[in-house]
Parts: C-alpha cells; structure tokens; sequence
C-alpha cells in the first residue's frame, strides 16, 4: 500500500491529537475507495474515508517593499484609518503587530532594508508547524473584510490588491508569523557603521541588495463568521 494512500489518514489522527489531546489507533487501511476505522480513548469508532479532508490553501499574494514610517497594514480595500488606528500602531511598535478590526499594522524592526510581506488565503485554519522554518508566531487577529476585498502594503500606497478571499465579506482570522527580524537589525546597523566613509553609497547599496527581504511577515487567513448586523440596518 502506498505512501498516498496512507498519509492522509494519519495525518488525520495527528490532527486530532493535537486538537483533542487523545491518540487515535488507525486500523484496516484502505486500498483503492475504501475506508478505514478510527478508534481513541473516549470516542466511538469512527469510519474516515481513504481522502481525509485537509486545510488547505486558496492562493498567496506577496510583495517586498521600503514601508514608509515602517508600516505594513493590512486591511479591507475600503476601510481606511479606521478609528482606534492611533492606539493600534502604538501596540504595534511595542508587540510587531496589532489590529483596530479593520486594519493589521504591523510595524518593521527598520527602514533601510527592504520588507517582505506575505498574504495566504486558508479555507481553515492550517495546523502545520512554522516554528521549524524559523518562523515566530503566531500572533492572532480579527479582521473585518466588509467588501469581500483585502490589500497589503504601506500607508502612501505600495501595495498590492486583488486578494480576494472565494468566502467573501465577511470576519476573518488572521495568524501572523514572522522571521528575520533580528539579522535585520543587525545589518541596519552594519549600515549605519558604513555611513559616512569613504565608497559608503556603494557599500550601503549592496548591503541593502544582500539582505533584501530577510526580515519577513506571513499572514494567513480564513474565515471565521459573518459580519454582526450594522448598527444603522438595526435602528431602520
């Protein structure tokens, strides 16, 4: 029996583990179309079918850019400077990143080095482990996507848009991870030790072409729940 055959279903045992904190015993492995039985302290047994559903991932959408003021935000296309934005970015500078609702400001570690950022539309919650590509996270947010359409980019308009999630308007959850930051700071300041000598202009350019993109941001999405009813429709 092959390995494609096999692996969906104990990738599904092991999700179960992880999210209700009790093994499951995988027995009678399928051949082609068949089904297995799922049995684990404290549950029923269970028939899975030999395709076990799986997270999975809709589109990426991604650019790498100079944020001004060191900002990456992410938002509905329609919701700009939302109220509590002020208070937002201040928690941000402090945590990497915060939300208003609305918007996702995250805010980079420095400004002479070039950003990437990273979007992922999920149909779920994804359960694979980042932390073993270096990546930190994830810090968790709520975001409101009254018009169905999302962009990511800066606050003067480098951005991209077009990240339209197939579920529409609605409130999604958005898990940020992120990696580099570190050896980000380190070579700003490898660069401001160059500033200022002699050849600087073409020593800080290929500085910045080296470590271009390796302070990261990846956010991924998926749906959560409808919109509450707007205030206004609630008083007609």
């Amino acid at each position: 029996m092959g390995d494609a055959t096999i692996r969906p279903i104990r990738a599904f045992a092991a999700r179960w583990l992880i999210r209700f904190g009790s093994p499951l015993t995988v027995s009678g492995l399928p051949g082609a179309g068949g089904c297995c039985c799922l049995s684990g302290e404290g549950i029923e047994l269970s028939t899975v079918r030999r395709r076990a559903t799986m997270p999975t991932r809709h589109s990426r959408h991604g650019l790498t850019l100079s944020p001004n003021y060191r900002m990456v935000v992410l938002r509905d296309v329609y919701c700009d400077a939302a109220v509590g934005s002020a208070t937002a970015i201040s928690e941000a500078i402090k945590n990497v990143a915060a939300s208003t609702g609305y918007e996702i400001y995250i805010v980079a570690t420095q400004d002479l080095i070039k950003v990437r950022a990273d979007v992922e539309i999920w149909d779920e919650a994804p359960d694979d482990d980042l932390s073993a590509s270096g990546w930190t996270g994830p810090l968790t947010f709520d975001l409101d996507c009254p018009s169905g359409n999302l962009q990511v980019g800066d606050i003067f308009g480098t951005v991209i848009s077009g990240i339209d999630p197939p579920r529409g308007l609605g409130r999604y959850t958005v898990a940020l991870f992120h990696r580099g930051r570190e050896q980000a700071d380190g070579a700003f300041h490898e660069i401001l030790k160059v500033m200022g000598t002699d050849g600087d202009d073409e020593r800080i350019d290929d500085l910045q072409r080296q470590h271009s993109g390796i302070e990261q941001y990846l956010m991924r999405i998926w749906w959560q729940t409808d919109l509450p009813p707007d205030e206004d429709d609630e008083d007609l």
